[in-house]
């Protein structure tokens, strides 16, 4: 059985100013009985304001949009307007359908009954695996499982999402590799097919400080991968006098905006550069700057490279 549950609030005043109790109250759909000729509801006595919940019953109405009105009558023997509310009945079988038929197809729907067949036993509920040898290209797919009932009536289908990985081997033949900057990117044969590589590689020239090391791999199709990125701290030998490099500082950093470099060398600082960890160029200048406005960098790590009349000098830079 159908019912609605209603909550209802009916105020009535008097003259503007003075509440009148409810006595009754009644409701009707669709069309207007008359006054008094609804049916009839069980109010509350009060002092004007009826808050109450009430089931009503549908079970006679047909599928579809209705219209109940509701309306009260106070102890003046004065009907109120009538309150409306659209309702949407629909009928809900009781009846338990058997599945008779499934199937399953991926991405493009062949039409009902043009998809693999799924095998139904008798029982009411059945867990099933699918035995799938289908052909995919690479990348995201779509499962589509739908059933039949006894009355031959196709469910909606219901949908997965599945991922496909081309796991086939291939070889590394070539690796290429840079540091801070792609200014100059430097690459090596592969040799060792385990996808384990050990090279020497040569920093000199590099200065004392934090650098960042990129590197890559191609296989036999022709694929490059996407760089990957390890941080390493140059020490030791210098291209500058130690006294120099640790004369210079880079304030505050972390920074959100303001980048200060002060020397207390008389250093002539030839250009500035900063890098983000691709080795792009994010800011450049040839002036001889003691300040620098990051402010428009987005927040994350970058490379701080000063070049002077004594030779150049990294920082690893955090922008907020």
């Amino acid at each position: 059985m159908k019912h609605i549950i209603l909550i209802l609030l009916v105020t009535f005043l008097c003259n503007g100013i003075y509440p009148q109790s409810v006595t009754n109250l009644e409701y009707f759909f669709d069309i207007d009985p008359g006054l008094g000729n609804g049916t009839a509801l069980d109010a509350n006595v009060n002092t004007g304001a009826l808050t109450q919940t009430y089931n009503i019953a549908t079970e006679n109405l047909d599928n579809g949009l209705h219209n109940l009105f509701v309306r009260a009558f106070n102890e003046n023997e004065t009907w109120s307007h009538y309150d409306r509310k659209l309702v949407y009945v629909t009928k809900i079988q009781n009846t338990t359908q058997n599945i008779i038929q499934a199937e399953y197809y991926f991405d493009i729907d062949p039409g009902f009954g043009n998809a693999t067949v799924i095998n139904v036993p008798s029982q009411d509920a059945f867990t099933t695996t699918l035995d799938i040898s289908q052909e995919f290209e690479e990348g995201i797919h779509k499962l589509f499982v739908r059933v039949k009932s006894q009355d031959d009536i196709w469910s909606h289908y219901d949908q997965k999402l599945f991922y496909v990985l081309d796991n086939s081997e291939t070889s590394l033949i070539e690796y290429e590799y840079f540091i801070d900057t792609d200014d100059e990117i430097f690459s090596v044969t592969a040799t060792n097919q385990s996808g384990q590589v050990i090279n020497n590689i040569d920093t000199f020239g590099l200065t004392q400080g934090i650098h960042y090391f990129f590197i890559r791999a191609k296989n036999n199709d022709g694929t490059w991968s996407i760089y990957d990125m390890e941080e390493f701290e140059v020490g030791g030998f210098l291209s500058i006098p130690e006294n120099v490099y640790n004369s210079i500082s880079v304030y505050p950093n972390p920074t959100q905006d303001i980048v200060n470099i002060s020397s207390a060398l008389d250093l002539n600082i030839t250009k500035i550069s900063i890098f983000d960890t691709r080795g792009k160029t994010v800011f450049e200048s040839s002036k001889n700057m003691t300040k620098i406005n990051v402010s428009t960098l987005s927040s994350g790590v970058y490379i701080l490279k000063l070049h002077s009349d004594l030779g150049s000098v990294s920082y690893k830079l955090l922008k907020k």
